[in-house]
């Protein structure tokens, strides 16, 4: 497809997107508040959140938090926007309710959050999360489950998890197995982790390869 091609299929896109808005549908309002957003046009992003929050859309409600919090004179409004749109059952805002409160040391109210996350949408990101919760704790067979169950939804933070108990228990083989899985993906952790198991395995080749990989996507 010539480069002319593609820009006219992307007007066309972004005509149908403000057909949307201009109808008062919310997710349109949504998808074009987050193009804004990354624009740097905050402000009209913002506007456009608050319509869709207005019409009791979570993910609006969700963007207005994340242009407020961090802002040390409206992260107060963001949290509430954040709590709403977790009230309406927003995965998203459920696992950033589970960071505040672990930021806050509330591990107990932070496993209440990962755990709704989990029950009700399946979040591996949220099964990693409480995994490392219970690592911290000392449970370690119950952050094991929970990073396997995290890595078998295609999580690679949860395969490079499992790769470091191995390597840390003295299993380079096994390790190097959940590292592969992940580097299979793409993930540059559990790339440059091969690598540096095959080095330690006596797999020079294999290992400076690796290596040379995981900087190349950027480490």
């Amino acid at each position: 497809m010539t480069i002319l091609a593609r820009a006219d299929r992307g007007d066309e896109a972004s005509a149908i997107v403000d057909a949307n808005v201009a109808a008062g549908k919310t997710w349109a309002m949504t998808l074009k508040a987050r193009f804004l957003s990354h624009e740097g046009e905050v402000e009209e992003a913002e506007a456009l959140f608050r319509r869709a929050a207005a019409e009791g859309d979570s993910a609006g409600m969700l963007g207005i938090a994340r242009l407020l919090i961090g802002d040390p004179t409206r992260e107060e409004e963001g949290w509430q926007w954040l709590e709403r749109a977790a009230d309406l059952g927003d995965p998203d805002a459920y696992l950033g309710m589970a960071i505040r409160c672990r930021e806050a040391g509330d591990t107990t109210a932070a496993r209440s959050w990962y755990e709704r996350a989990i029950d009700e949408h399946e979040s591996a990101w949220a099964m990693r999360e409480l995994g490392v919760i219970e690592r911290e704790a000392g449970r370690i067979s119950e952050a094991m489950e929970l990073f396997h169950r995290a890595a078998e939804l295609g999580d690679t933070d949860a395969m490079y998890d499992i790769g470091i108990h191995y390597e840390h228990s003295g299993d380079r083989i096994t390790a190097r197995e959940w590292y592969q899985r992940g580097a299979d993906l793409g993930d540059e952790d559990c790339i440059r982790a091969v690598g540096v198991v095959d080095m330690a395995l006596g797999r020079d080749d294999s290992g400076v390869a690796e290596l040379r990989r995981a900087a190349e996507q950027g480490d």
